[in-house]
């Protein structure tokens, strides 16, 4: 370690923060990040996980931040580092907390089932605890399109027994996106009266997998 710089950890919001600033907000990212910790921003560079080294300033010592040594290409590439694990990790987080839901939600409705049969296989519709619930027996009734009915053939079902006002036309919203944007591809113009369209500039991770694999996630 250098041995004017000291290292400092920052946490997940500050992490966070420098991802949700986008590139043009780093510079004053970074800046209010050495105000508050006491190092010379200039100086910044990042280790691994939430951690950095930075030469600390003195106490009460003004430090502006200079975009240009900024933006030299070795701090830029260990910004770009930094949000990209920031990235590459909560990317990981979000797929769990997925599958962690609807894990749960099964196991939940798991759970609900077997209650209500307990209920009715004791003879009761309710009961009431001395913890203060009281879990109350039911049935839902639900209808599903049996298998091989095509959506023609249900909604010729419901217009011949005068139910055809619950038929409403949807497109999927990713659909859409696909359409439009093989559309627009082929040369076809969107109508703005119709749509309205934006760019959001976001990420395609590749290498996510090896990475997270070596960190143990």
């Amino acid at each position: 370690m250098d041995e004017q710089k000291r290292e400092y950890e920052l946490t997940e919001d500050e992490i966070r923060g420098l991802f949700d600033s986008g590139i043009g907000g780093v510079v004053e990212q970074w800046a209010a990040l050495g105000e508050k910790y006491g190092f010379d921003p200039d100086t910044a560079e990042s280790t691994e996980g939430k951690k950095i080294l930075a030469v600390p300033v003195a106490e009460g010592a003004a430090k502006s931040v200079d975009s240009a040594s900024m933006f030299t290409s070795t701090t830029i590439n260990e910004q770009i580092g930094t949000l990209a694990e920031a990235v590459a990790t909560e990317m990981d987080a979000v797929d769990r907390l997925k599958k962690e839901h609807t894990r749960r939600k099964d196991a939940l409705d798991a759970e609900k089932e077997r209650l209500s049969n307990m209920l009715t296989d004791a003879g009761m519709k309710s009961c009431a605890l001395e913890c203060g619930l009281t879990p109350v027996a039911k049935t839902n009734r639900k209808y599903f399109k049996a298998q091989g009915v095509d959506d023609p053939t249900l909604h010729g079902w419901l217009h011949a027994h005068e139910l055809g006002d619950v038929i409403i036309p949807y497109v999927h919203y990713q659909t859409l996106q696909a359409t439009l944007k093989s559309y627009e591809e082929m040369g076809g113009e969107i109508d703005d009266s119709v749509f309205n369209v934006s760019n959001v500039p976001t990420i395609t991770m590749r290498g996510k997998a090896a990475y997270l694999a070596g960190k143990g996630l």
